[in-house]
């Protein structure tokens, strides 16, 4: 996948409401888009969480306006921009911290 943020696109954190025992064929058909990121059930099988990249305001508006809202089995849409991720990457250095034997100080 690329790098969104370094090519100049923008990410997304999308949650929708959708009517009940729809949730699994929607979250399936986001989850093959090129421009999803992750997709994951909540709330009882209605509720879906994911992550979109938009490359441009068309593609995101082609996605949030035209494409979720077109489907009748989607019935609420939460959408926020992501300004910055944290990663677990910051913290690299607490991963690779060695476990000192009882009584011995770290060195």
């Amino acid at each position: 996948m690329v790098n969104g943020p370094r090519a100049g696109w923008v990410d997304w954190f999308v949650r929708l409401q959708t009517t009940p025992g729809s949730a699994d064929a929607i979250a399936e058909a986001l989850a093959r888009r090129p421009d999803t990121r992750w997709v994951n059930l909540a709330s009882g099988g209605t509720e879906i969480i994911c992550t979109v990249q938009a490359s441009t305001p068309e593609q995101r508006d082609a996605l949030f306006l035209r494409g979720l809202p077109g489907s009748r089995r989607v019935v609420q849409i939460s959408a926020h921009s992501i300004l910055h991720n944290f990663t677990p990457m910051a913290w690299d250095g607490r991963a690779s911290a060695r476990r000192c034997p009882p009584g011995r100080s770290p060195s």
